[in-house]
């Protein structure tokens, strides 16, 4: 795949001033998703186990934060389609250009089944203020939290307890090491969530 040098433009700049986005986080997501920096069809086991656990539990409404490039949610809502099972789902992202893409192509996404639906917003879950939309069953956050800094890391778990969903579902790994990274989005730290920080 061929990487996109595009810097970021001032409307989406702007539009991340707007919403009290950190700039600097900004700039480093957008910079990964316009490289294409991460990539691979994604979550084959977690789509698996995710439609099991939506479904066991009587998943009807999902917060995705960060939703990132909409990858392995695809296939989810195909299956969930497939299993006739609606659910109102919402992918949150720090990057405005990818929330805007995603935005265009929600009707593809959620249709032919019945109550599917699919919405999208800018929001930055490290931000103690962030306002994250309310009155969802799941709240899903995949890796999101594996790409900040502890401070970050910190932040983001606090405003995911402000959500009020039923349920939070977080990615972790035992026996990581939860060895400190310098600046969001740089790199990727295997996090497991039962241990205090850098125990490596």
């Amino acid at each position: 795949m061929r990487a996109s040098k595009q810097p970021i433009d001032g409307e989406h700049v702007e539009a991340g001033r707007r919403l009290a986005l950190d700039p600097t986080t900004q700039s480093s997501f957008a910079n990964v998703y316009r490289r294409h920096k991460w990539g691979g069809v994604g979550g084959g086991p977690l789509r698996r186990v995710l439609l099991a656990l939506i479904r066991s539990l009587g998943v009807h409404s999902m917060l995705d934060i960060p939703c990132g490039a909409l990858v392995w949610q695809q296939a989810l809502f195909a299956s969930l389609r497939a299993a006739n099972h609606p659910l109102r789902y919402h992918g949150a992202d720090i990057v405005p250009f990818l929330v805007e893409s995603h935005q265009r192509k929600r009707r593809d996404l959620t249709s032919p089944l019945q109550g599917m639906e699919a919405n999208f917003s800018v929001v930055d879950f490290s931000d103690r203020q962030a306002a994250l939309p309310a009155g969802f069953d799941l709240l899903l956050s995949r890796d999101g939290l594996q790409h900040n800094t502890l401070q970050q890391i910190a932040r983001g778990l606090y405003t995911f307890s402000r959500a009020a969903a039923k349920w939070l579902l977080i990615g972790s790994y035992p026996d990581s090491q939860n060895t400190p990274m310098a600046r969001a989005g740089s790199s990727r730290v295997e996090l497991d969530l039962s241990a205090p920080p850098g125990t490596g």
